[in-house]
């Protein structure tokens, strides 16, 4: 049986600091975490998962926050710290601890680099270990307290089985010689920043059936949609808690067919519960009734044409790509992503130097890109 640690708000400070102690002994961690954003407007992190090769921990940062004999195990460059689809956790922990892990491998991309058709830890831990994990609790409320022991036992596995699974692909990696891809990519990984949220008026256009509706629902469906928004965040809800997509186009759908009485006795209709503020709502909606319709928000400026040069240019590196693609039986935006391309194909000049340059370039690309015979066209 594996050693296990809960550093919980049961466990004290002193005690969190010697355990985490001992895992500084492993030039190896796996890692993982788990949000609450199914169960609150405002993601947080709210537990952090460790395993060696021989044991597992559980820290609870609601409990103890992020001491340093933690930041110190994930940060320290001599340690590869193996995770799985690690966007979320990298972006999770900058935004709340202002972590950056100092070395990280993502066993998922490790996958993606060998063409595995499924990238999911629970087919791959299947595929490669025999190892069978259950994703009962993937939806849980993580922010609760005490955790369950099936919690628990969720989020031990989550863990245990990446430092083998890392093992066996990057030794496949390396016979391929890939492995140097995927650290590179890696590295990128670990320096992503995450990009404050900022609310989007438009957010209402994107509901499903909205787009079918004459102009009146599309102003109940917008006006429902902000009322919902506003009320989840003073809540801390996420916001389809509050009310569901198919009943917030219902709702829009009734007004164009019976007008406002529809929205009389909202409170009765299915799936408006009773943490609802039925009135609040329809007099939201409407208010928004004689508000017409703004212009869609534009994404951002367009971009500048790129001429016929650059148009050649385009073309030729996505020949290279697909050749690339063909030789190395990987999908294409693996070596040039549609954002790669573009700077590419806009860049004042083409050498090495200005490629390293562009954002999302690695050694192995540009190499790729000099056999490709790009380089000076």
């Amino acid at each position: 049986m594996r050693p296990f640690h809960l550093l919980d708000a049961t466990v004290d400070a002193a005690s969190v600091a010697s355990i985490l102690e001992r895992f500084q002994a492993s030039r190896l961690l796996a890692l993982d975490t788990e949000g609450d954003s199914f169960h609150r407007y405002v993601d947080r992190v709210c537990l952090i998962q460790l395993s060696t090769e021989a044991e597992d921990l559980i820290f609870d940062p609601l409990a103890h926050g992020f001491p340093e004999p933690l930041r110190a195990l994930l940060t320290d460059k001599n340690r590869a710290i193996v995770l799985h689809g690690a966007d979320y956790d990298v972006l999770s922990m900058r935004r709340d601890f202002g972590l950056i892990l100092g070395s990280l491998f993502d066993t998922m991309l490790a996958a993606r680099f060998l063409g595995r058709p499924a990238l999911g830890l629970q087919a791959l831990a299947g595929g490669e270990l025999g190892v069978r994990i259950e994703k009962d609790e993937q939806r849980s409320d993580w922010g609760s307290r005490p955790l369950s022991r099936q919690q628990i036992e969720y989020a031990r596995q989550d863990t245990q089985h990446l430092l083998p699974l890392a093992d066996r692909l990057s030794h496949e990696l390396d016979l391929r010689g890939r492995l140097s891809w995927v650290l590179e990519e890696c590295a990128l990984l670990a320096q992503k920043v995450p990009v404050q949220k900022e609310p989007d008026p438009d957010a209402w256009r994107k509901l499903k059936g909205v787009r079918e509706l004459p102009e009146a629902g599309q102003r109940a469906a917008r006006s429902a949609q902000q009322w919902r928004e506003q009320v989840a965040a003073e809540r801390n809800r996420p916001a389809f808690r509050v009310l569901s997509n198919e009943v917030l186009v219902g709702i829009a759908r009734d007004v164009v067919q019976r007008g406002p009485t529809s929205l009389e006795g909202l409170g009765k209709r299915r799936g408006v519960g009773a943490h609802i503020d039925a009135e609040g709502l329809a007099q939201a909606i409407r208010a928004g009734l004689e508000q017409p319709l703004q212009k869609r928000k534009p994404a951002g400026p367009r971009p500048a044409p790129l001429g016929r040069e650059g148009e050649a240019r385009l073309e030729r590196l996505k020949q290279v790509r697909a050749r690339w693609a063909e030789v190395e039986q990987l999908d294409p935006s693996l070596f040039l992503s549609a954002q790669l391309l573009d700077a590419i194909a806009r860049a004042p000049e083409l050498t090495s130097a200005s490629l390293r340059a562009l954002p999302g370039m690695t050694q192995w690309r540009v190499r790729a890109l000099e056999q490709g015979g790009v380089l000076g066209a």
